[in-house]
């Protein structure tokens, strides 16, 4: 079903959605790098010169991402806040330092963290754009399929030579894990505000927890995605073996504010 998600709110906003390694095994979070690796060198021989130089890519893990705005905004904004860096690649930013704790003594290093009082200062996989070639210039090592690619960025990142930025403001991107007090979700503009960064993310990641983001998107969408159904929450965790239990998670996907525990009033999701 978070397939459908990103294919139905992108196409509300009229971007089109090319899905790379559909059908291909799952082996590891690490063959989304052999994947996107291969997708990005066939794209670079086939376009080449000013096509290929002039290309802006924008990668999302396609289970769990919401298109909230239209592609000419993503771009505007893009080219607004890092026009100045020449096709920067950046990355989303969450509130968690994964998938190694103690990294945050070498985030805690660098200048970059240190300039920002944003909650979402660390690097997260799952949603980046930026110039192809600078795309392509980071899947520069092949690695097994056991490894973790937030891990691989992250590194790439820290050590400060691949033009990656993050979107400490969340102009761009948003993130749902440690972040629900500070989103509002307006249903009649499909959209979602922080109210920390002033900001409306035109990508909304929900990289946990699972039912948060099924909560938010049928929110925002509810006239054109489908009712969950039991099963479909189990897969997201949701609904339990339990009649009751199941049927209460239904009522909290559907809107229902007295089930999901959210007051639009205070702005809650």
């Amino acid at each position: 079903r978070g397939l459908d998600v990103l294919e139905a709110t992108a196409a509300l906003s009229g971007t089109r959605v090319s899905v790379v390694g559909l059908g291909t095994e799952f082996t590891g979070v690490g063959m989304k790098l052999r994947v996107l690796g291969a997708a990005l060198r066939r794209w670079r021989a086939a376009l080449r010169g000013t096509a290929w130089a002039r290309l802006v890519v924008c990668f999302v893990d396609a289970y769990d991402v919401a298109v909230l705005g239209t592609p000419d905004e993503l771009l505007r904004v893009y080219a607004e806040q890092y026009a100045a860096a020449d096709g920067a690649v950046v990355f989303n930013a969450e509130t968690n330092c994964w998938p190694v704790w103690e990294l945050q003594f070498a985030y805690a290093a660098d200048a970059r963290f240190a300039a920002t009082t944003s909650r979402w200062r660390y690097l997260n996989s799952g949603v980046y754009m930026g110039g192809a070639e600078r795309v392509h210039a980071l899947f520069d090592q092949r690695v097994g399929d056991a490894y973790d690619d937030q891990w691989y960025f992250v590194n790439r990142y820290l050590i400060g030579t691949y033009g990656i930025e993050l979107d400490f403001d969340c102009r761009l991107f948003q993130t749902l894990w440690d972040s629900a007090d500070y989103l509002f979700a307006d249903p009649y503009a499909h959209r979602v505000s922080n109210s920390a960064t002033r900001s409306r993310p035109v990508l909304l990641h929900g990289n946990g927890p699972k039912d948060a983001f099924v909560v938010i998107v049928q929110r925002l969408f509810a006239d054109y995605l489908p009712r969950y159904s039991r099963d479909d929450l189990r897969e997201f965790g949701i609904a339990t073996a339990d009649d009751d239990a199941a049927d209460d998670a239904a009522a909290a996907v559907a809107g229902d504010d007295q089930a999901d525990g959210f007051d639009d009033d205070q702005g809650g999701l």
